[in-house]
C-alpha cells in the first residue's frame, strides 16, 4: 500500500523496489506496498516525529488485519530508520504474520561499532524481532551472524534488469569519461575525486559526477572545491540522471568510479557492470564480491590511488576486456529476473500475498505518505 515517492526513484531501495513492483513477481503474488519515506526536514520537533511515526505504525497494523497478507517484508537500514524497521517488524509478528527483514544499509558496520555497549546490545536484540533475517551478500551475511545467532539468515542480492542496458560505445572524444552515479558528499568519496582530477589536471580525462546531494550543499561545495583547485573544467555536475537517459551516459562513459568510504550492494556497480564498464572502486561491502576481474581496488579517502587507476584505464583494450567481464558477471549472478525466483522461493514457503514495507532516508523533493 502507499506510493513511491514523487520525484526521480535515485535511491539503491527505491529503485529495487520499482523493479519488484512491476515485475510479475508482484502480480503473481498480490504484492502490496506500505511506504515509510518521506522528505528530509531536519526541523521537525521531536513531538511531530513521534507523533508521525505513531500514525503509520497504526496505518500498518490496520492494513495488515485488513489484508492479511502471508508474508511482510521490511526493508531498512541505519539510524532512526533502523528502529523504525523493527517497529514494523514486531507490529507484523504481535499480528501473527511471517516477517523478513531485509538490512540494506551500506554503513551497518560502522553505524552498529560507533555505538555504545548498551545500544550494541539493543540492537542485537532488535534483530530478534523478524522470523527471518535478509542481507545482500555474504560479506553482509557473516557480519550479521556474528551479532545474532539462532535466526534464519538468507543471502538475496539486488538485481539489475541487464536487458536495460545500450550497447557500449565509449567516449566519442579522446577524452577518458569518468562517470560516478550516487549521492554527492563525502561518503561516496565524491571531494576525494576532485583530487584526483587535479592530480591529472594535464591528461584528457572528464568526470561526470551525477546525482543529487545527500544531506543539503555538497554540489555546491564541490563545485567550489574544483574551482579553488583550477579543475572545474574537468568536472560535470548534471544532478540526477535517470531512466534510459541513465542508461545513454553509462554507453557514452569509459570508466566507472565509485570510491565510497562504506556500502552495502550498490545498483549504481550493478547498472556500470550491466553497462560493461571497467569499474574503479573502493573493496567495502559487498563489492569484492560483486565484481571479479572487472574492477581495480583503491583506499578510501586515497586521490592518489585513483589518478593511478585512471592511468592504468587509460589503455582501451584493459578497459573491454574488464568490461566485458563485468557484463557476463551481471549476466550470470545479477539479473533481476534471477533475484525475483530467488524471493519467489522465500515468499512460497508460507503462502501468497505478500506486503511489503519500505523504509529509506533518501531525501525526497516530496513527502506522499504523510497524511
Amino acid at each position: 500500500m502507499g506510493n513511491l515517492p514523487n520525484g526521480p526513484l535515485i535511491g539503491g531501495v527505491e529503485v529495487g523496489v520499482d523493479m519488484l513492483l512491476h515485475s510479475q513477481l508482484a502480480r503473481r503474488r498480490g504484492i502490496r506496498l506500505f511506504n515509510t519515506a518521506r522528505r528530509h526536514d531536519p526541523s521537525r520537533s521531536l513531538r511531530e516525529r513521534f507523533a508521525y511515526q505513531s500514525r503509520r505504525f497504526a496505518e500498518l497494523l490496520t492494513q495488515i488485519v485488513r489484508h492479511r497478507p502471508a508474508v511482510v517484508h521490511v526493508k531498512g537500514t541505519v539510524g532512526v530508520n533502523f528502529w523504525q524497521s523493527v517497529g514494523y517488524c514486531l507490529i507484523a509478528r504481535a499480528l501473527g504474520r511471517r516477517v523478513l527483514l531485509q538490512l540494506h544499509g551500506g554503513d551497518f558496520d560502522t553505524w552498529y561499532a560507533s555505538r555504545s555497549r548498551i545500544a550494541q546490545r539493543s540492537i542485537r536484540f532488535a534483530l530478534r524481532a523478524p522470523a527471518e533475517l535478509l542481507v545482500l551478500s555474504e560479506y553482509w551475511r557473516v557480519f550479521v551472524a556474528s551479532l545474532v545467532s539462532n535466526r534464519l539468515l538468507r543471502v538475496v542480492p539486488n538485481g539489475v534488469r541487464v536487458d536495460e542496458a545500450l550497447p557500449h560505445a565509449g567516449s566519442p572524444s579522446p577524452e577518458l569519461v569518468v562517470t560516478t552515479i550516487g549521492a554527492l558528499g563525502t561518503r561516496k568519496g565524491h571531494f576525494d575525486i576532485i583530487d584526483a582530477a587535479a592530480l591529472l589536471r594535464d591528461e584528457p580525462v572528464r568526470f561526470v559526477l551525477v546525482g543529487e546531494d545527500e544531506l543539503g550543499g555538497e554540489g555546491e561545495r564541490l563545485r567550489a572545491h574544483a574551482q579553488g583547485l583550477g579543475v572545474a573544467a574537468k568536472i560535470e555536475l548534471p544532478g540526477a540522471v535517470i531512466g534510459r537517459a541513465k542508461w545513454e551516459l553509462l554507453a557514452r562513459s569509459d570508466v566507472f568510479l565509485l570510491p565510497s568510504t562504506g556500502e552495502n550492494m550498490p545498483n549504481a556497480i550493478l547498472e556500470a557492470m550491466a553497462a560493461g564498464l571497467p569499474v574503479v572502486c573502493t573493496p567495502v561491502g559487498a563489492m569484492p564480491e560483486m565484481l571479479g576481474e572487472g574492477a581495480l581496488y583503491v583506499p578510501s579517502r586515497d586521490s592518489g590511488a585513483i589518478a593511478s587507476a585512471l592511468r592504468r584505464l587509460a589503455d582501451a583494450e584493459l578497459r573491454a576486456n574488464m568490461g566485458q567481464a563485468n557484463r557476463r558477471r551481471a549476466e550470470a549472478r545479477f539479473s533481476f529476473d534471477a533475484v525475483a525466483a530467488t524471493l519467489d522461493a522465500i515468499y512460497s514457503q508460507t503462502g501468497v500475498a505478500v506486503y511489503e514495507t519500505v523504509g529509506t532516508p533518501a531525501v525526497h523533493p516530496a513527502d506522499p505518505a504523510r497524511p
